[in-house]
């Protein structure tokens, strides 16, 4: 009887990695692609094969994976918005209140910015803040 299965694969620095999300303990590695899908296929007997001989079947197959494409527009804001967080996330790391962080971007001791109608401060600054402490 043939089964089939859903794999993921993936290059990395030193070869291939592939799995079956759907089943637990199923990585492997290899050199190539075609060594990493030769494994699955040997891990797939084995364990079917096990599966077979302790409970007489093997899991149902289940629709576990999609790869999809994902697109972004990346503009120059919003790169230079990663180097800022909120005022809310500002008072968390400085252990200030709303006030004392808003006086320090008015008087210029915290770089401030706003983002799409968000009032947000450099990370920098912060930091830079938070070591002057």
């Amino acid at each position: 009887m043939r089964y089939t299965y859903e794999a993921v694969i993936t290059k990395d620095s030193d070869g291939w990695v592939g799995e079956i999300p759907q089943l637990s303990d199923s990585i492997t590695q290899g050199e190539t692609r075609e060594d990493v899908i030769d494994m699955l296929s040997d891990m797939l007997l084995l364990e079917f094969s096990e599966r077979i001989d302790e409970q007489g079947e093997v899991p149902a197959f289940e629709h576990v994976v999609e790869c999809v494409s994902i697109s972004v527009d990346l503009t120059e804001e919003d790169i230079e918005e990663t180097r800022y967080i909120t005022t809310l996330e500002a008072q968390r790391q400085l252990g200030l209140s709303e006030e004392a962080v808003s006086a320090l971007a008015k008087s210029g001791q915290l770089e401030s910015r706003h983002f799409r109608g968000k009032h947000m401060v450099s990370i920098e600054s912060v930091n830079r803040y938070a070591e002057a402490l």
